[in-house]
């Protein structure tokens, strides 16, 4: 076999083998988006059921955007105890009317009709936001951007969200449960209830443990500790209509 010959064959097989890498490369690489799309859907939709009063205004990514835009001073009082802010970042098509006061701002979120969308009261620290509504409280926290973090608190259900995933603590679970792991299968968030706590337990370990309370924990230590108390009964996303975010 002549050496040229042998060239051209050697050139082939490299050839087969480079155009081979691109293609399992490729097809790895659409699986893995597949696999972190199916994901998100999921725990978007477990955010949805698990958590109805947050519905549909104050999903954590908005709430990044509301903060960010608070904190570096978008919207401006200009000496005045009240007034209005069209379009904020995160609530994007409503009206917020801010009135200060001495437990922190009350935000009220109005549609372009005038009906009302939402209220909370909001605190501000340092990279910081702390959105109270109803019973729960929200801790928004920039010190860490670009990879901003949310912990809700309520009496009843808690959560953590970061860019990786969520870690939900609601009724439906003896353990808090990560769901930031591709490797979690959607079975494992509807197993009975005789092996829920084996269920959770296992993963668990794919997120990290749930820090009880009120505060935000390691996350928002700047903004105290302790059970949150109770925001004062101003309606919060619980009058809202029910729609996805």
């Amino acid at each position: 076999m002549s050496e040229g010959l042998i060239f051209v064959l050697v050139i082939g097989a490299l050839v087969l083998v480079a155009v081979a890498r691109v293609f399992f490369s490729a097809r790895a690489q659409r699986r893995r988006e597949q696999a972190a799309a199916t994901e998100k859907a999921r725990n978007e939709a477990l955010f949805r059921s698990m958590f109805p009063e947050l519905q549909p205004l104050y999903h954590p990514e908005r709430l990044v955007e509301f903060v960010e835009a608070r904190i570096k001073g978008k919207a401006n009082a200009r000496g005045k105890r009240e007034w209005d802010w069209n379009n904020p970042p995160g609530f994007p098509g409503l009206r917020a009317r801010i009135a200060a006061t001495e437990k922190g701002e009350r935000v009220m979120l109005t549609r372009p009709d005038g009906k009302a969308a939402g209220e909370f009261l909001y605190e501000a620290a340092p990279k910081i936001g702390v959105m109270r509504v109803g019973k729960g409280k929200l801790t928004i926290d920039l010190s860490n951007r670009p990879a901003p973090r949310v912990r809700y608190w309520h009496p009843e259900r808690q959560f953590k969200w970061s860019l990786k995933g969520w870690v939900f603590n609601t009724p439906m679970a003896d353990e808090p449960f990560s769901t930031s792991s591709s490797e979690t299968s959607s079975s494992s968030f509807t197993s009975s209830s005789s092996d829920s706590r084996a269920t959770t337990a296992a993963l668990v370990g794919a997120g990290g443990a749930f820090d009880g309370g009120g505060a935000a924990g390691g996350w928002d230590s700047s903004a105290g500790g302790g059970p949150a108390p109770e925001a004062p009964s101003i309606g919060g996303s619980e009058s809202a209509a029910a729609t996805a975010y």
